[in-house]
């Protein structure tokens, strides 16, 4: 036999060509090595549920709907608009924005079914008056 010939008997009796049972084993050995640094094999696919969701929101407040609305809703046996603002102070700490004689303060409204959460606000102003609505996320949450 010449040394080609020679080599590649020895290169088949090596990777088992023609032995279906070894060459199947060859295989998994090959698959099983293929998550190994220098494979060549393709590596399996990797989840990571953690790595695949979205980063939390960080939330610029602490204040729910819930309290901004009790805390207008307390509003309403006092006509004095002068006084709001304290009483909203009193409950809630002090606002979170102001324009001119404006002042804000920003709550999460949480997530109900299909409704993703959101943000709500609260304005007091001794000339424009008191009022609450939904408004832009960025509000609540950086």
């Amino acid at each position: 036999m010449t040394r080609m010939s020679i080599a590649i008997v020895l290169l088949c009796a090596a990777t088992a060509c023609g032995d279906k049972d070894n060459a199947e084993a060859g295989s998994a050995s090959a698959a099983a090595d293929s998550g190994k640094a220098g494979s060549t094999g393709a590596a399996p696919a990797k989840t990571n549920a953690a790595s695949d969701a979205k980063p939390a929101r960080k939330a610029k407040t602490t204040l729910t709907e819930k309290q901004l609305k009790e805390a207008y809703d307390a509003l309403e046996p006092v006509p004095d608009f002068k006084k709001h603002r304290e009483m909203i102070v009193a409950k809630l700490g002090q606002p979170m924005k102001e324009d001119g004689d404006k002042a804000f303060w920003y709550g999460i409204t949480p997530a109900d079914g299909a409704k993703k959460e959101g943000c709500f606000k609260l304005e007091a102003s001794p000339t424009k008056g008191n009022g609450t609505s939904g408004t832009d996320d960025s509000n609540c949450w950086e």
